[in-house]
């Protein structure tokens, strides 16, 4: 029995979406301006009057900014439903972890799918429950026997009733031993 979860697909589209408009505006706006400067000035090159300066490299900047912002969204699009966040089988439990320190690098090693499972098998979790965070979510806790609490930020974002289905299958396979 192997059985695999994902991230909601909104939360992946969205963001992706709005990575791909940033990216978009940001293209068109910040290179037309800079080609509507830069070409005069290359017809003014030849007779040494170069009136470029320091907005146009500024331009060229957010033009390379919004290009990598494009890119990232079509990467983020592409990889849609793809991640798998964790994974239940019969060894154990295989889960996505991010570093609370590192989150905005964990969420890019995420949205390209670079990251790997980590495993616990069932005979090493103590306990496993579901506590309110206190914004009416759900957020998954498990227990080692050398009260280990891995962390499961990645797991969290999934679906309550994926939780909820977690929770119980890790119990009981904990009580089978």
């Amino acid at each position: 029995m192997e059985r695999k979860y994902y991230i909601y697909r909104v939360f992946s589209i969205a963001p992706g979406l709005a990575f791909i408009f940033i990216g978009l505006t940001g293209f068109t706006t910040f290179s037309l301006e800079f080609w509507s400067i830069w070409l005069p000035n290359v017809s003014s090159m030849e007779t040494g009057n170069n009136t470029m300066g320091v907005f146009d490299f500024l331009n060229l900047i957010l033009s390379a900014l919004a290009i990598a912002s494009l890119i990232f969204g079509i990467s983020v699009l592409k990889n849609t439903g793809k991640i798998v966040r964790a994974k239940l089988d019969d060894k154990g439990f295989y889960y996505l972890e991010i570093d609370p320190a590192s989150v905005p690098y964990g969420l890019l090693k995420l949205i390209r799918n670079k990251s790997k499972l980590i495993f616990i098998p069932y005979l090493d979790i103590k306990n496993v429950t579901l506590t309110d965070n206190g914004r009416g979510v759900k957020d998954m806790q498990i227990i080692t026997h050398n009260n280990m609490r891995p962390n499961l930020l990645a797991v969290n974002g999934l679906k309550r009733s994926d939780l909820k289905e977690i929770e119980r299958e890790i119990k009981a396979r904990i009580l089978r031993g």
